[in-house]
């Protein structure tokens, strides 16, 4: 009689079952042993500690016991713990201005030459305004006659002799040609180009013999006594800056290192990029700060004040977690620390659980130590 492949199939299911069930109970008696082993070798070594105490407190040498470790140590110390991110930046100007000239003519003098310093004000180029003098002359002219038929008009009708019309006339067009001699005044104040702002002729566009347009660029003024350096900055940090903050400001094409105050933060968050702007402002003497100039913003993200705090690189970790090696300074005995790490920056660690402060972390040397070795500190 033949055998089901049905049943076959369940009595190795059942088979492979109970395997796994005889595997996992030999894992699990494993697991044990090893427990009991890790606690009969911190028991040891507790006890190793202890003696070596007992030997120091009775004046022996514990350097003889086994071969000792060279080691350095570092105090652990409480300190402010900060973290602070580097953004790229760029200088500008808001007096870096564009001049033109309000009306259209000929250049027939430029009164100013790169580099020159100018005041606010101060005449940069002259126009062809010989039109607009030869138009002042005749009006000057009309409105000569025009004051005098006026005023022969006026001591008549204050005799109450001619015509009232006569008079009204007279007066307005004396006053009509007043204006219009004001109008030709002040076309020809703009056939001078001035400075709106005080600083330094940094380009000069349009030479003396060409034309001018209405608008048209003839020169750039900068001035670059006080300047601004601006930056974009992840959303990510929305509410970590504001305006007065201390930042530090790195220009290192020219060297230049410079604590500066956030003068701006934007309050719009560009949705192209997900950033907002930072700005500052800074005095510039000497102007070694030009527009353009690229250069970095470092600001504080995060502050925690009084922690633990570790070197980042004598922090190791193994499969029970992160653990840092002290000197139990009596016995002269390494001690395996576990430690729990919070935030780390700038090469600092800082430790939330595992160390109090006042203890001696050992340094040079923390990676040929174990447990319970025997160390002999170089310096502190």
């Amino acid at each position: 009689m033949k055998s089901s492949p049905i049943i076959f199939s369940m009595f190795l299911v059942l088979l492979a079952g109970c395997g796994k069930s005889s595997n996992e109970e030999q894992i699990t008696a494993l697991e044990t042993k090893i427990r009991l082993e890790e606690e009969k070798i911190r028991g040891s070594k507790t006890n190793i500690v202890e003696l070596r105490r007992q030997i120091a407190q009775l004046g022996g040498d514990t350097l003889v016991v086994s071969e000792s470790v060279f080691v350095t140590v570092l105090p652990v110390k409480k300190g402010d713990y900060s973290e602070f991110v580097d953004i790229a930046a760029i200088v500008s100007s808001r007096e870096n201005l564009l001049i033109s000239s309000d009306m259209g003519g000929r250049i027939i003098s430029m009164r100013v030459r790169e580099g020159q310093r100018v005041g606010r004000g101060q005449i940069l180029a002259e126009l062809d305004g010989e039109l607009i003098r030869k138009r002042i002359a005749e009006l000057e002219n009309a409105l000569s006659l025009a004051k005098t038929v006026f005023d022969k008009r006026k001591a008549l009708w204050d005799q109450r002799i001619g015509s009232e019309v006569e008079y009204l006339q007279a007066e307005n067009n004396l006053q009509s040609l007043e204006k219009s001699m004001a109008t030709a005044n002040a076309q020809l104040d703009k056939v001078y180009v001035r400075s709106p702002i005080s600083g330094t002729v940094d380009k000069v566009i349009i030479n003396t013999g060409e034309m001018a347009g209405p608008g048209q660029p003839m020169m750039r003024v900068v001035n670059l006594d006080r300047v601004q350096v601006k930056a974009d900055v992840s959303e990510a940090y929305l509410g970590k800056i504001a305006t007065g903050d201390v930042v530090s400001l790195n220009f290192p094409s020219i060297g230049l290192k410079q604590e500066a105050k956030i003068s701006a933060v934007g309050q719009v968050i560009d949705p192209n990029n997900r950033t907002f702007t930072l700005e500052a402002e800074l005095s510039n003497p000497g102007g070694i700060l030009k527009p353009n100039l690229v250069g970095s913003i470092s600001m504080k993200t995060d502050f925690e004040a009084a922690q633990v705090l570790v070197p980042t690189r004598l922090v190791q970790s193994d499969f029970s977690g992160s653990y840092v090696y002290v000197v139990d300074s009596v016995s002269n005995i390494s001690l395996k620390r576990e430690v729990v790490l919070g935030s780390s920056y700038g090469g600092q660690s800082v430790i939330s659980e595992g160390l109090n402060g006042g203890e001696w972390l050992i340094d040079e040397g923390y990676r040929n130590v174990s447990d319970s070795s025997t160390v002999q500190i170089q310096k502190f």
